[in-house]
């Protein structure tokens, strides 16, 4: 799902309004900018939203993404031949480094990885979290990420985001609705896939031995 069908549906259905008139297309022409009666859930919609999104994120339910790094001596960063996003893409944290089937010792600074007992023969990869940016009205137009594709969110997960955003868009004016709408949807939520990590080491290999 884009992020702008979800803004759209988020409002569409946090607003409680029954209006037929109120249409994707119209939404995205700004047409309801102004609506007396849109006007403060498309104003309010970006904390919530965003708010949503991110406890995904710290949950652990959005998928790691695994990238193979280009080093040189001890310093990895991205492949060479990545795309200029991928390179600057914002990096919540490192789960793994790691080369065939063992784990490189690493440490991050910035979106760069120092790394400690690898060979220079094979390649390696990086499994990691995205920090997914927030979003406001100024710029999603600009800026309509495909959610599926850019971060792995699911449309079952857009659905309990909806949930979730009806609950900060009816906080100020129907206070015990909002707290159930909250509740729903943080048992939604729980009940997504969890991604922990993705790489686990299958063989232990010995660094130190007796008598060395």
């Amino acid at each position: 799902m884009k992020l702008s069908e979800l803004v759209f549906q988020c409002i569409k259905y946090g607003a409680y309004l029954s209006d037929t008139n109120f249409l994707y297309d119209a939404f995205m022409n700004g047409d309801f900018d102004n609506d007396v009666e849109y006007k403060d859930a498309i104003d309010k919609v970006w904390f919530p939203l965003n708010e949503a999104l991110h406890r995904l994120a710290v949950k652990d339910k959005i998928p790691n993404r695994v990238v193979e790094l280009s080093v040189d001596g001890n310093v990895a960063t991205f492949k060479e031949d990545a795309t200029d996003e991928e390179r600057n893409i914002a990096i919540r944290n490192i789960r793994n480094v790691f080369q065939g089937s063992k784990k490189i010792a690493h440490r991050r600074v910035g979106n760069m990885l120092i790394l400690y007992g690898f060979s220079g023969s094979k390649p390696i990869f990086a499994e990691y979290k995205v920090d997914i940016p927030n979003f406001d009205k100024d710029n999603f137009k600009s800026n309509d990420k495909d959610l599926g594709e850019e971060y792995g969110i699911t449309e079952t997960a857009c659905s309990f985001i909806i949930e979730y955003v009806k609950s900060g868009l009816l906080e100020e004016i129907q206070p015990e609705m909002a707290y159930q709408h909250r509740t729903v949807a943080e048992q939604y939520f729980a009940d997504l896939d969890t991604y922990n990590n993705g790489f686990e080491q299958m063989v232990v290999q010995s660094v130190y031995r007796i008598g060395e």
